[in-house]
């Protein structure tokens, strides 16, 4: 006889309890909410990490913040991570190779089977030089996730070679993922079997030559309904290290505001420089610089906007979420919806100027 804790009650119960919170718990999290801890990494502030902050609605996304004084650091897990650089430049040393990067950029830390060896650096030591890191969990369980602690930040580190990623692109067209049609088995000897196989050996090849920098200057602004973007990572990006996440960079003008989106939550939107508000289901949350807003997941889905409080200067914020386009697709389970369209969508010109002046973060 089964137990009384595994009945159906009791399940029910447990699902009652997680939409309450998804309608009570915390989704603002305030830089000054954390204090910088010292550790063997260097120093971090963690804004939510997992099962550790359960006072925030989502449980999913671990989000840190890691201030490189001179060097983090090294240990070695399966990968999965996006990093913002917010301020400064310096280098991330992934399994030996040194890659390059600098503020506005984007370090996306492959998965790779058996993890990578990883240490950030910073280009000048003592001048400031941060990134912040989000980690979605339900990822770590189906990459089994192990985490290898090798050395301390205080310590000497390895020699590694340098790689500026400039051959990356190409590199990476050289090995397409196959566009394979299905056909009756008497007109073709492929099969899906053997289309997946090619998918898994493209897969393991692009895991080496494509860099694991997006460079942010190289990446392109667009004004579209919900506002002015530019993206790192994305559903329709099949050749980048990382396509477990969707990322960009969001600017809003002074004054202004992005569209209103009705959206299946679980997003999360870390804001860089400015002050303003994000009205999340007729709520209001006031924000500044390097704080943290999670929506949460109910049932019909969550309506947000993000307003611009600052009459004289930009808003920038960076925004992340799980790519799970092709698994449930965007509507999973509630919808996604541009209600309102940003200002600057329909100005005439707008798209001209952002090209001829590109927003500088």
């Amino acid at each position: 006889m089964a137990r009384a804790y595994f009945n159906y009650e009791s399940m029910l119960r447990w699902r009652a309890e997680w939409l309450e919170k998804q309608l009570t718990g915390k989704l603002l999290i305030k830089s000054t909410d954390r204090d910088f801890e010292a550790s063997r990494q260097a120093l971090l502030k963690r804004y939510v990490t997992f099962e550790f902050t359960p006072e925030v609605a989502s449980v999913n996304w671990s989000v840190f913040l890691n201030d490189v004084q001179q060097h983090s650091g090294r240990h070695k897990h399966q990968g999965g991570l996006v990093l913002f650089i917010i301020e400064g430049s310096g280098s991330t040393d992934i399994d030996g190779t040194r890659y390059a990067w600098k503020c506005g950029d984007l370090i996306t830390l492959p998965i790779r089977p058996g993890g990578i060896e990883h240490q950030h650096f910073n280009d000048s030591a003592g001048k400031a030089c941060r990134w912040v890191a989000f980690y979605y969990k339900p990822f770590e369980d189906w990459v089994c996730h192990t985490m290898t602690h090798l050395q301390d930040h205080d310590a000497a580190p390895a020699s590694s070679k340098s790689s500026d990623g400039s051959s990356a692109t190409q590199a990476a067209l050289e090995h397409r993922l196959p566009d394979f049609h299905y056909q009756p088995e008497s007109a073709s000897k492929q099969s899906l079997y053997d289309a997946l196989t090619q998918i898994r050996d493209a897969q393991r090849k692009l895991r080496g030559p494509v860099s694991c920098i997006r460079n942010g200057d190289r990446l392109p602004w667009e004004v579209n309904r919900h506002g002015i973007m530019r993206w790192y990572l994305h559903p329709l990006f099949l050749y980048t290290a990382l396509r477990n996440f969707s990322a960009y960079l969001q600017t809003i003008p002074p004054g202004s505001r992005s569209g209103l989106q009705k959206h299946p939550g679980d997003k999360v939107f870390f804001f860089l420089r400015g002050k303003g508000h994000t009205m999340v289901d007729g709520v209001r949350y006031d924000w500044g610089a390097e704080d943290l807003l999670i929506l949460p997941i109910r049932p019909d889905g969550v309506t947000y906007q993000h307003f611009n409080d600052d009459p004289n200067a930009p808003a920038f914020l960076f925004a992340c979420e799980p790519n799970l386009t092709f698994l449930f697709d965007l509507d999973r389970g509630s919808s996604f919806e541009e209600l309102e369209e940003a200002p600057e969508f329909r100005q005439g010109g707008a798209k001209a100027a952002i090209a001829a002046y590109p927003p500088t973060f």
